[in-house]
């Protein structure tokens, strides 16, 4: 990985900077407090946000604003990557937005914790790291802030070996061995409750095989009881169907004799009936014959025309009173809207000639604005410009005189040096004033004279209105006019057209409508007199056909009445009687019977109810008994095997990195102090160790630059070992340091340039306010803060 370009915006000290980093080292040059640890603190919250506490949204959003945004550049495996996460600030809190990642021209949106394990799976860590919020590999490989440098020297050992181990992925064998003993215990709890399960299984086996005995015997009882059983059942079976058939006769004929008493009285109904309907169809004869004439006349034919001739007359007189309303009601309307009299456009046509003539001069007077505006403009910049030139050279004068070496070759500035430069600025300061009055005084006119210009176009925009609304007026009168010329033409249609209705109405004769109203009257008398005698023909024909019907019934009747059998239904009486006698003993002894086997069954389905039981009884006290059986084989082999392992492995893997890791932090430690009375060395621990004339000396006692050489020598083995022994991880191009000569000797500085020379890293970022590191590294960028603000100096 190497990082190419960083913009912060709006990020602790920064507003607004971009940054490049050149490959090679790099030293991030300032004063303490410029802004240089920002820089890395925005690389880190670019890759994996805000999430820790010591990285927190509060800590990075500049004080007084809403938002702000970090976008990195990088280059991973040859390809560049780009990197962009925000910061909101809503209702008093601070909260990551949504980012993305550009990559290969592909840009991919995500939530704070997406992009985070976007950027892990990118650099080869472990994808574990995206839930938690301290990223050992990344502080410990790439950059380690500056208050955690001496962090490696404190006392908790148990601490250092649990982060060595989480570094190096080796605290998966004392999880692996945690986890084992967690499971041995709970797998020796399950060994005593399944043997617990098991104990009595032989006792339940003796109960098993007697019920299973006493089954068979009920069984074979039961065998020997069914064929008595199924004859009974089927002579009992035969008997009924006997006895219901006789019942079926015996009932056949009680009913054949209720009904031929029915009959009989239906007979005598039926009789009274075609009594009644001879007189009925007397009468309707005799009515028949009394109107027979009238049943022959065309009255329907007479109706037709006496009603189609009324209703012609009626709708026609009808038709004229309603035209004639209408039209009247239409001339007066239209009479009255004519009174008003056409409109005259002759004044309006002379106002609208004469306002045309005054705006032709617009053309004229804007292309006047134009010039003025540009001239003004012009102006301005002029002045501008000087006023800039006065700044600057005052600036000049500022820095030159609080100057006492010159920042290029670091020699001391002469007096005179200085004098002549002063008065060639002050030169230059005050043609500056004198340029700036006079094209003030330029830029008044140019603004009086722009002024009356505009006067003038705003005149010129008012008679524009006024014509629009003249044009407006004339074009509402000629609709108005074209108007009045149809609502002439039409009102001289409607009255020839009222003339002609009035002549219609008086060729229209008067008509005795009345007297032909009372012919239709009768006309529909005698039709509804005629349909009711159609109708009582009708009934005449139906009532014959009912008397005919009812002939046929008593017929019928008469010949099921002198049908009847006596002695048939006696002797039907005394066969049900006899086989209702049979049907009852077999019932009884098929009863008897029945109850013997279902007691039998009873017993049978006890014993299997509880065989059943003792049979799952006995498959879950043979299945704890196996289940104990392989459970006490699987603890032996946890507790002889596996756990011892995980510790072998476990003590070869920390004394392989022991090794690895020993012997680069003896050799930085030799460079940087220069004391050969004076060694290091790393204990079993993973402590740094310092002996002095064969004693080991306590850390504490330890100057400022000896504690600082032990936390750096320590920070560099440890880099080193992890990018030999981890090789998924694509971190090892670079290498980020945080003030790493905090109280060092002019000595020690000279020899942190052979540090740096020897560790062969494609690209060093160095944070230090040391002006000495600048002759150590290849490119310096100088981090100042002017009114609050931090950026990266020219």
């Amino acid at each position: 990985m190497l990082l190419k370009q960083l913009v912060l915006h709006n990020i602790r000290s920064y507003v607004h900077q971009v940054i490049d980093f050149p490959q090679g080292s790099v030293l991030l040059q300032g004063d303490i407090g410029s802004g240089k640890s920002t820089v890395l603190l925005a690389i880190a919250f670019a890759l994996f946000g805000a999430d820790t506490d010591h990285l927190s949204g509060q800590s990075i959003l500049r004080s007084g604003k809403n938002d702000g945004f970090v976008q990195l550049t990088l280059n991973i495996d040859s390809q560049e990557v780009t990197i962009y996460r925000a910061l909101k600030k809503n209702r008093g809190s601070i909260a990551q937005l949504n980012g993305f990642i550009l990559k290969n021209g592909t840009k991919t949106e995500g939530m704070p914790i997406e992009l985070k394990a976007a950027v892990l799976q990118m650099l080869g860590y472990p994808l574990m790291l995206a839930s938690k919020k301290k990223n050992f590999m990344y502080s410990y490989t790439v950059y380690c802030p500056q208050e955690e440098m001496k962090f490696i020297l404190g006392d908790d050992k148990e601490l250092r070996l649990d982060i060595i181990r989480k570094i190096f992925g080796i605290d998966k064998y004392s999880a692996i061995r945690n986890n084992a003993g967690i499971l041995l215990r709970e797998l020796r709890f399950r060994h005593r409750d399944q043997q617990t399960k098991s104990q009595g299984l032989i006792v339940k086996k003796t109960a098993y095989e007697e019920r299973r005995k006493s089954i068979e015997h009920l069984v074979l009882q039961d065998k020997q009881l069914q064929p008595r059983l199924n004859y009974l059942r089927g002579s009992y079976a035969q008997c009924r169907l006997e006895l219901v058939a006789k019942e079926k006769e015996w009932k056949e004929c009680i009913e054949k004799k209720r009904q031929r008493d029915v009959f009989q009285e239906q007979l005598r109904l039926q009789k009274e009936v075609a009594i009644q309907q001879e007189k009925k169809q007397g009468r309707l004869e005799a009515h028949l014959r009394e109107h027979q004439s009238l049943m022959h006349e065309d009255v329907e034919q007479q109706l037709r025309e006496k009603d189609g001739e009324l209703q012609s007359l009626v709708t026609t007189q009808h038709t004229l009173v309603q035209r004639r309303f209408v039209v009247d009601k239409q001339v007066a309307e239209l009479e009255k809207n004519i009174g008003e009299g056409r409109r005259d456009v002759a004044q309006l046509d002379i106002q609208s000639k004469h306002l045309v003539q005054q705006i032709q001069q617009k053309q004229l007077l804007q292309q006047e604005s134009e010039f003025v505006r540009e001239e003004l403009e012009k102006n301005q910049l002029a002045r501008v410009e000087f006023e800039h030139n006065e700044k600057s050279a005052r600036a000049m004068v500022d820095r030159i005189a609080h100057l006492s070496l010159c920042p290029t070759c670091f020699q001391e500035v002469p007096t005179e040096h200085k004098t002549k430069f002063h008065a060639e600025q002050h030169s230059v300061m005050s043609v500056a004033a004198d340029k700036q009055n006079e094209l003030a005084a330029v830029v008044s006119q140019v603004r009086l004279k722009m002024n009356e210009v505009q006067d003038k176009l705003r005149v010129i925009a008012e008679h524009e209105e006024q014509l629009r609304r003249i044009q407006r007026d004339i074009e509402l009168a000629a609709l108005f006019n074209k108007h009045f010329d149809e609502r002439r033409a039409q009102l001289t249609m409607l009255q020839e057209e009222k003339i002609q209705i009035a002549g219609a109405q008086r060729k229209f004769n008067p008509i005795d409508i009345d007297s032909l109203r009372e012919q239709v009257i009768k006309l529909r008398n005698k039709k509804e007199q005629i349909a009711l005698l159609k109708k009582s023909a009708q009934e005449l024909d139906e009532l014959r056909r009912e008397h005919l019907h009812t002939q046929q019934k008593i017929n019928l009747l008469t010949q099921e009445i002198s049908v009847g059998n006596e002695e048939l239904l006696k002797q039907l009486e005394e066969q049900r009687f006899s086989l209702q006698q049979s049907q009852d003993k077999l019932h009884h002894e098929e009863r008897e019977l029945s109850l013997q086997s279902v007691r039998l069954m009873a017993e049978r389905r006890a014993l299997e109810q509880q065989l059943s039981t003792l049979e799952e009884e006995l498959k879950i006290m043979e299945q704890a008994a196996q289940v104990a059986e392989q459970l006490s084989g699987l603890c032996g082999w946890l507790d002889e095997f596996l756990i011892p392992l995980m510790d072998v492995m476990e003590r070869k893997v920390m004394l392989r990195i022991h090794l690895e890791f020993n012997e680069p932090f003896q050799k930085w430690y030799g460079m940087l102090v220069a004391d050969e009375s004076m060694t290091a060395r790393i204990d079993d621990s993973f402590s740094p160790v310092v002996e002095q004339n064969g004693y080991d000396i306590d850390v504490s006692y330890l100057s400022g630059g000896e504690r600082t050489s032990a936390a750096l020598a320590y920070r560099l083995a440890l880099n080193k070992v992890v990018h030999d022994v981890v090789h998924s991880i694509k971190t090892r191009d670079i290498l980020i340091l945080d003030e790493p000569t905090d109280g060092f000797s002019s000595e020690q500085l000279d020899r942190m340039r052979d540090v740096l020379q020897q560790l062969n890293i494609a690209q060093i970022i160095i944070v230090s306010h040391e002006q000495k590191m600048e002759s150590f590294v290849e490119h310096v960028l100088h981090v100042g803060k002017e009114n609050g603000m931090s950026k990266i100096m020219p």
